[in-house]
């Protein structure tokens, strides 16, 4: 069993009094290494650079909440699993039900006495030794798909994809593996599976969404994603995702509304500036999309969109436009995997404009950079 004396734990509070508090019961059960933070925003710094046990925090917090810190741990692959004890004076059955879909079941009333406190640590801690394994499965796994190969990403999740309390969030990245494929039934059919087990499962909702999207079913998947911002109208990702939802269908001030929506939860969400960017690229405005996009996740969703933007301004002739969307493209992606596939639709682009010599370099860097791509090969 992995020993986890020595990696501290982190407590986050607004209040000295209670950061103490904790700090003092962690040392009553032998946990000595401690990390102390007054804001969300400073745990996550120190999440990025330190080895984490798990974190202890309040729900009452400035300048954010504990319903968006909450949400930025579990967007974070890094972070998603990272065991979490939450203690609040306000929060309600909607608050705790919410934070609970995210997989973060350890609730408890403040104020609490040092006894339970401890006790609560305690049932922490033999959760995090029980589910280490899979957790970390299931982490790297999503790092790895976030990295573009989700071949390997499968791999990695294997361990996770038995039965237990943990196989829908399985299940559940396995099917967003089969949809970075395009291998819609299959992801449909895993998706679905989830639902069975538990129709309020709304990240599987949010996926089966995804699907009905790149379906041409943007209707059904607005609708899907509709009904969980009426039960969860603090889920920012919910909300980024019907944004893009909209804007799949052209349906541009709807997005535009929706990520409003999203950025008065959390104005800093990186997520809501990508969708923003994407907003910005759909309606030609590059400069503005690089502005928002600069240093954002690379995801695969963003760069199918930026894709598909510049295909259909190839498709109407609009040479000029698409070659600065793809170039705009080319300097976001950077050397990521998915740049195969911009830089091969822009020598597609070349070829089509009748600059035959444009298309053979493009097609060699996009060989050079990814011999095994085998579009370009043919």
């Amino acid at each position: 069993m992995t020993d986890f004396s020595s990696i501290p734990f982190l407590v986050v509070d607004s209040s000295e009094e209670q950061l103490k508090f904790f700090q003092n019961t962690l040392k009553s059960i032998g946990y000595d290494h401690c990390t102390l933070c007054h804001s969300p925003d400073q745990a996550m710094l120190e999440l990025k650079n330190k080895e984490m046990m798990g974190i202890i925090s309040a729900w009452e917090m400035k300048p954010i909440n504990g319903t968006v810190f909450m949400q930025r741990l579990y967007r974070d692959p890094k972070l998603r699993f990272m065991p979490l004890l939450i203690y609040s004076l306000t929060m309600n059955d909607d608050d705790i039900r919410f934070i609970k879909s995210l997989g973060f079941n350890h609730v408890v009333p403040f104020p609490i006495d040092r006894p339970k406190a401890a006790q609560a640590i305690t049932e922490l801690i033999r959760d995090t030794e029980q589910r280490h394994p899979i957790d970390r499965a299931m982490s790297a796994a999503l790092i790895t798909l976030s990295e573009g190969k989700p071949e390997e990403a499968l791999e990695t999740l294997k361990p996770a994809l038995v039965k237990g309390e943990h196989y829908n969030a399985a299940r559940c990245i396995y099917g967003r593996i089969l949809l970075s494929q395009s291998q819609l039934d299959k992801a449909e059919k895993e998706i679905s599976g989830v639902l069975e087990a538990d129709p309020n499962y709304s990240e599987a909702i949010q996926y089966l969404a995804k699907i009905r999207s790149r379906q041409g079913r943007h209707q059904e998947a607005v609708d899907l994603l509709s009904k969980i911002t009426e039960v969860e109208p603090m889920n920012v990702q919910i909300l980024v995702s019907l944004g893009m939802t909209f804007l799949n269908a052209d349906r541009t001030e709807e997005a535009k509304h929706t990520l409003k929506q999203a950025e008065a939860i959390d104005k800093n969400n990186k997520d809501v500036r990508a969708a923003k960017g994407q907003v910005a690229f759909h309606e030609g405005d590059f400069d503005a999309a690089y502005s928002f996009l600069r240093g954002a996740p690379i995801s695969e969703d963003m760069v199918r969109h930026l894709n598909n933007v510049a295909v259909g301004l190839v498709n109407r002739e609009n040479f000029s436009g698409a070659l600065k969307a793809y170039q705009t493209a080319l300097k976001l992606v950077g050397d990521h995997i998915y740049r195969r596939s911009i830089e091969y639709n822009l020598g597609l682009l070349y070829k089509k404009d009748k600059k035959p010599l444009e298309a053979y370099q493009t097609f060699c860097r996009c060989l050079e950079r990814f011999p095994e791509f085998k579009k370009v090969q043919l």
